[in-house]
């Protein structure tokens, strides 16, 4: 697997995000995931776990990739839609 820093084009940095965001390696990605590892990036970025805008981040995040709607994102539906999360855009793909 690449180290993110290796990771020259959007594609391979949704997929290795994708990768970290499939905690459970099940091969889609839950609300669950995308919840804990927003409140990861949270913490990264020094910011307090304000819920709210946790709720409003994965919120977001699910709105602009579960294109289908059924609460499950596969690698295919997260590689072509992340890209429209400003959420995911802003906090990992532009840095």
């Amino acid at each position: 697997m690449k180290n993110a820093s290796n990771l020259s084009t959007p594609e391979d940095k949704l997929n290795w995000i994708f990768t970290a965001f499939d905690q459970d390696g099940g091969g889609s990605i839950d609300l669950n995931e995308i919840m804990d590892i927003v409140m990861g990036l949270f913490k990264m970025a020094g910011m307090d776990e304000d819920i709210d805008m946790v709720v409003v981040c994965v919120s977001e995040i699910r709105q602009a990739v579960d294109k289908d709607g059924d609460g499950t994102i596969t690698r295919e539906e997260f590689v072509k839609n992340a890209v429209k999360s400003s959420f995911i855009y802003n906090n990992i793909i532009s840095c």
